[in-house]
């Protein structure tokens, strides 16, 4: 009753479609029952130094990678949107600004990322562009370990239950808050 309450209220407000993140992976099957459906897909990457062949020497690690730079919430949203996928949600506003109080944005010549630090480990909450530059913000940021979100095909993150006829599904829900 309680999900049918939500969908009305959101009917009345002018919304397509309710998406949600399930909190484990029985809720997958609960929230199915309800007519949700698994709209889009994250991929979680685990990188550790220790395993990184011919790790570069600190002097010429600024050759071999981009530049990065810390950018402003602001400037993550406008860039944002040129790294997702047709058809992705924006997660904005009050998205970021809750995201803004847990992590740091980054840009590099080809990527972005929002990532935070746990029990000294790179958490890469959201990561948008070229993946070979996983291990070398790993290097320039002072970590050995790292974890990275980005997109994915396989292990199952949102799902979306269509309140109009014509909804389209999200191609992409990131920015994960777990």
């Amino acid at each position: 009753k309680l999900m049918e309450e939500t969908h009305r209220h959101l009917e009345r407000h002018g919304y397509d479609g309710a998406i949600l993140v399930p909190g484990s992976e029985s809720l997958y099957d609960f929230y199915g029952g309800m007519g949700y459906q698994v709209c889009t897909f994250l991929r979680e990457v685990k990188v550790d130094l220790k395993n990184w062949k011919n790790l570069p020497k600190t002097e010429t690690m600024e050759k071999t990678v981009s530049t990065y730079e810390i950018i402003s919430k602001e400037e993550f949203a406008r860039l944002r949107r040129g790294y997702l996928p047709e058809g992705a949600v924006l997660q904005e506003k009050e998205n970021l600004d809750f995201l803004d109080q847990l992590a740091l944005f980054y840009k590099g010549e080809d990527f972005l990322m929002a990532a935070t630090e746990e029990e000294g480990i790179l958490r890469g909450v959201e990561f948008l562009g070229n993946e070979k530059r996983f291990k070398e913000m790993l290097f320039l940021l002072g970590y050995t370990k790292g974890v990275y979100r980005t997109i994915g095909t396989k292990e199952p993150f949102a799902m979306y239950y269509p309140l109009r006829k014509e909804a389209s599904f999200p191609s992409y829900f990131g920015i994960p808050f777990d």
